[in-house]
């Protein structure tokens, strides 16, 4: 919604948003590893809603998930359990309750954000048309 009052059209906007998103996605994992991307650089992620919903989307099938079955022949990677699967992804259990928090704490401060400007454009071109 920040992007829908910051840019200039509705058409601009649109172009604004993919750009936006498919970078979120590579900072959250879903394209390459978190592991990979530099340690100044994958701070971006915490801004990132994708980042927090995507935690949490991998907490909910894997944290009960107490043995799976390994047949890899090879150098093949098993994972013994879910917390394996969560260890690899570089998530944790715990950090659940935090990810809602924090999503809604997101949404809220986005909102604000999005009426902030709202306000001010409303009031930059109250002041245009006044000038005229």
């Amino acid at each position: 919604s920040v992007l829908a009052f910051i840019a200039p059209s509705p058409d601009a906007a649109s172009a604004m948003v993919i750009p936006l998103v498919i970078s979120l996605f590579v900072f959250v994992g879903f394209f390459i590893s978190t592991k990979t991307i530099p340690n100044w650089l994958i701070r971006i992620k915490y801004l990132s809603w994708l980042y927090y919903s995507n935690e949490m989307r991998l907490i909910n099938p894997w944290e009960d998930v107490k043995s799976l079955d390994c047949n890899q022949v090879g150098n093949g990677t098993c994972y013994r359990n879910g917390t394996d699967v969560l260890d690899y992804c570089v998530f944790k259990k715990v950090h659940y309750n935090r990810n809602l928090g924090l999503l809604f704490a997101l949404f809220i401060v986005f909102r604000l954000i999005s009426f902030g400007i709202l306000v001010l454009r409303a009031k930059f071109q109250r002041k245009v048309g006044n000038d005229s």
